[in-house]
């Protein structure tokens, strides 16, 4: 993708790189002519770029322009929600005249629809056509769209004994950005909080009971392997989208967790796991009352974040367990 973007030909003397084809061959200095991956504007430019060619093909592809402007990250465009096969067509087209017109080839398409890429080419896959059974990485996580989910794969290391250092990269490896799998998350970063308080340095080994504690979690986490989410979150012909979000705290953590509910014109219901996130408690003690409050603020945040990003007509409704939180909420 960025190899497309051509650098302002003012600009091509402050991009250099230098070269030399043997150790015993000058060094040569060259102009880069389009922008070079590990430079800092790379991204900035990749990402600016896409939204100016949006811009000025919104006249001609307004449904393509949308998607590039709302749906990408980087160099991925992840769009969907079309539920008439000859609709997500017509929008897989356009998508690919627009970009087109920039110099970019739009490759590695994925769709739970086999028909969305029966008449694409091998090389235009993903993965080949043989192996749809495989989850394909989506954005940091997988997605495995033959059943259309999201799913997890964690490695177990096969370590005997682990200090703080080795926690703490078990835990980093646990990437979860939509708090799926938040309780477990929240319970491993429980425990490094703990490691913390008894203040072991990163390479001491952890004390038995601890090691116990941590290895019997930790051999638990494989399980994650099984967990899988459904990726769709609306019936067809939904008529009714309601946005239920619930908070709670403990003197161990605060969380918040986002339900999405709808309904279609047939009078059927369904209720998905939308997101979730949680802090772990301040190691300084904070009452009760007040972690709650922590706890509806969060939520609040949280709602607020995910529904803009919808772009659907949603209705509300927050439940907290005290009173007061409402109005303290609201207040601020």
């Amino acid at each position: 993708m960025y190899r497309q973007i051509l650098v302002d030909r003012n600009q091509k003397g402050l991009l250099r790189i230098v070269w030399k084809t043997s150790v015993d061959a000058p060094v040569k200095t060259y102009k880069l002519a389009t922008v070079t991956y590990g430079t800092v504007s790379a991204p900035f430019l990749a990402t600016r770029t896409l939204k100016a060619l949006a811009d000025e093909e919104k006249a001609e592809f307004p449904d393509a322009a949308d998607v590039i402007r709302n749906d990408s990250y980087m160099d991925y465009i992840l769009s969907g929600g079309v539920y008439i096969l000859e609709g997500a067509k017509k929008l897989q087209t356009r998508l690919s005249e627009l970009l087109l017109r920039g110099g970019f080839e739009l490759h590695k398409w994925v769709s739970n629809s086999p028909e969305l890429l029966k008449d694409l080419s091998a090389s235009s896959y993903v993965f080949d056509k043989e192996i749809q059974d495989a989850p394909v990485k989506t954005l940091g996580m997988l997605w495995d769209p033959k059943v259309d989910c999201l799913t997890y794969k964690v490695k177990i290391s096969d370590k005997v004994n682990f200090s703080k250092r080795d926690v703490l990269s078990e835990i980093a490896r646990l990437f979860d950005p939509l708090g799926l799998i938040g309780p477990i998350v929240t319970k491993a970063k429980i425990f490094i909080q703990e490691l913390w308080k008894i203040k072991l340095d990163w390479s001491e080994q952890l004390p038995p009971d601890a090691m116990e504690e941590w290895k019997n979690f930790y051999q638990k986490i494989s399980k994650v392997n099984n967990f899988k989410m459904p990726r769709c979150i609306l019936l067809p012909a939904t008529i009714r989208i309601e946005i239920h979000g619930f908070s709670d705290a403990s003197e161990c953590a605060t969380a918040a967790v986002v339900y999405i509910k709808c309904f279609n014109e047939s009078g059927q219901s369904q209720t998905r796991l939308l997101c979730r996130k949680s802090r772990e408690a301040h190691l300084k003690t904070l009452t009760i009352p007040r972690l709650e409050l922590s706890a509806a603020l969060l939520l609040s945040r949280l709602v607020k974040k995910v529904v803009p990003i919808l772009q659907l007509p949603i209705h509300k409704i927050l439940d907290v367990d005290r009173l007061n939180d409402c109005f303290s909420v609201d207040k601020d």
